[in-house]
Order: structure tokens, then sequence, then C-alpha cells
């Protein structure tokens, strides 16, 4: 979520824009949230972090999760998405920080679990001990971009598809199956 960007990046209706009426823009977000939606950090408007002074990167992001809060209050926003996946001078601003506000003296902390980079292919299983949540690739699906990845790993078998039981690890099993023969989960030891 951009809080304070322009026309077609808006949190959902900010001045009015395009459309949107700004007195929708916290039902929205609320309406996210009780769904299940994750709401992400994006920045306030999309600065190029890499460009910028520590304290402007701190500022841009907590700014960002106040206007969340002011939405859904108490949420808790666990993922930061890298605005073009530049990264700030001091990388660890990007996964913690803090920055006070001059008018009310209120210091916003901010500590993601997550960090999304900009495209880069699919990402490893968590699983895999190169996973790193604070490097996620981000994949912005355009036009028949998603159809084109998913043949592609289908293609190299490399496809992965969750069992949906978070007690047990699955994979593809080694024999190729039949088209339409279904993905049966085992276990990996």
């Amino acid at each position: 979520l951009l809080a304070d960007a322009e026309a077609g990046r808006s949190f959902f209706g900010k001045k009015g824009i395009e459309g949107q009426k700004t007195e929708w823009r916290h039902r929205k977000l609320r309406f996210l949230a009780d769904q299940g939606f994750e709401l992400c950090n994006h920045t306030l408007w999309h600065a190029q972090l890499d460009r910028y002074p520590d304290d402007f990167v701190q500022e841009h992001i907590a700014r960002a999760q106040m206007a969340i809060d002011s939405a859904v209050p108490g949420y808790r926003v666990r993922t930061f998405a890298l605005p073009l996946g530049r990264w700030p001078k001091n990388r660890d601003l990007a996964a913690a920080g803090s920055w006070t506000d001059p008018r009310s003296g209120r210091t916003i902390t901010y500590k993601f679990d997550a960090i999304l980079e900009v495209g880069g292919g699919p990402n490893v299983s968590p699983y895999d001990s190169s996973f790193s949540p604070l490097h996620l690739k981000r994949w912005q699906v355009l036009d028949n971009e998603l159809e084109t990845l998913l043949d592609r790993l289908d293609a190299r078998r490399t496809r992965f598809v969750s069992d949906g039981d978070v007690t047990r690890v699955s994979r593809r099993p080694a024999r190729q199956l039949a088209p339409n023969a279904g993905i049966a989960p085992a276990p990996v030891r």
C-alpha cells in the first residue's frame, strides 16, 4: 500500500482521485484485512530508497505504517515491498527502524518478517537452506506471465504445490505423471 501516492498508485482513493471516494479508503482496507488479505507496506509514495538518507527512509516506511494503522487499528504489517526493488543504502532499515513524528512526538517503529524484492522468478521453498524471508522475489503478473511461468516450471518439473498440511513437507513424486493424474503428496525424509 502506498499511503500518499499520486493517481494510479493511491491508497484507495487519496484526495478523491480516479473516481475513488476518499471516505471509502478505510472501509476498503478494513474489508481486505477482514477477508484475510495481507496489507503490505510499500512506503509513503514509492520513493527510490537508495537515493535518500537513513532518516528519510525510516520516515517514509513509518508513515506508511501509520496510514495502515489509521485504517485498520492494531493491524500488524508483516511484509515490506521495496519500491522498484531498490534497497536503502543502509539495507537493515528495510527490515526494521523507527521515526519520531515531530508534530505529535510519537515514535513509530517497524519490524518486518518478510521483504519483497522485484521480479527474479519463483522463490525457493521455505524448507530450502537458501531461503530467506528478508529476500523474497515478487512476481508481478501481467498479461499471460503466470501461465508462461507455470508452463516453464512444469517443463522443468520444478513446480511445487502444497498439500495444505502444515505438519508435512510435500514434493512431487519422482516418476512422470500422466496428464490430469494429479500430484500426490509424499513426505520428504
